[in-house]
């Protein structure tokens, strides 16, 4: 794992590098130039000086519903003048988020699983593609990919680009399942939040913690479909020499 993942920055929980995995090609995905993590709105300006002078973070994918964005009163000082902010909800707009997490509740029971992620990316199939678009520019590097907890919806994006990259299933559900080092710091986001837990810790972190057989059923699941990941961003209109781009920009052979 890169040394990223020994960074402790007040204020953003589960932020970390995903470089220094192997490809198929025999290379690795490159240092400092994919980030993930939860939510980094209530960073601290030490650390989000830190990561300006660590990282040179030129943009920010923020994969939230707007709705999450309550959470905190500012997007915080992450969000300086030279980052690039995109906003791009996987889940539709148009439908309010405790409404569709209610409906995905009754149709999946609360605990994530690879059919529920698969249904929910479905449904924002367009905005992952959107999403990975970004990264067949150049100028886009490095970027910081964060949703709310920053392993559901950020979990899927990041899976599907390291495949595109030529990492494999095994490699990418590792990656996944770190993200279980920040359950207590996520709770406790979402607490701060106002957000109604009424389950106990021990509960709430047995439901949220991620394993490695859901991204590896997920991603199953879309090669079902689309024959991989490749297939998938092809179905929805990204090209070949973009693809060929984003695997450019995140492997050094």
């Amino acid at each position: 794992m890169s040394p990223m993942n020994n960074f402790e920055i007040d204020g953003i929980f589960n932020l970390r590098d995903v470089g220094g995995l192997p490809t198929s090609d025999g290379g690795r995905i490159q240092s400092a130039r994919l980030f993930r993590s939860g939510s980094p709105d209530r960073i601290t300006d030490d650390g989000a000086r830190r990561l300006h002078a660590e990282l040179g973070l030129r943009t920010v994918i923020d994969l939230r519903h707007p709705d999450e964005l309550s959470d905190s009163p500012t997007r915080g000082p992450l969000i300086a003048d030279h980052i690039t902010r995109h906003h791009i909800s996987p889940v539709s707009t148009e439908q309010g988020m405790a409404e569709y997490v209610d409906s995905m509740n009754i149709a999946y029971g609360r605990t994530m699983s690879p059919e529920r992620y698969f249904v929910g990316f479905r449904r924002g199939a367009a905005r992952y593609a959107e999403a990975a678009r970004l990264l067949s520019e150049s100028t886009t590097y490095p970027v910081l990919i964060h949703c709310t907890a920053g392993k559901d919806r950020t979990g899927i994006l990041t899976g599907l680009l390291l495949a595109v990259a030529g990492v494999a299933v095994d490699d990418i559900a590792a990656e996944y399942a770190a993200s279980n080092a920040s359950i207590d710091s996520l709770i406790a986001y979402l607490r701060e939040s106002g957000r109604d837990l009424p389950e106990p810790d021990e509960e709430l972190r047995a439901r949220m913690e991620v394993k490695a057989e859901m991204i590896h059923g997920f991603l199953a699941l879309v090669g079902d479909e689309f024959g991989d990941a490749r297939g998938f961003f092809t179905a929805q209109g990204l090209s070949e020499a973009e693809l060929d781009a984003v695997r450019s920009g995140l492997v050094d052979v």
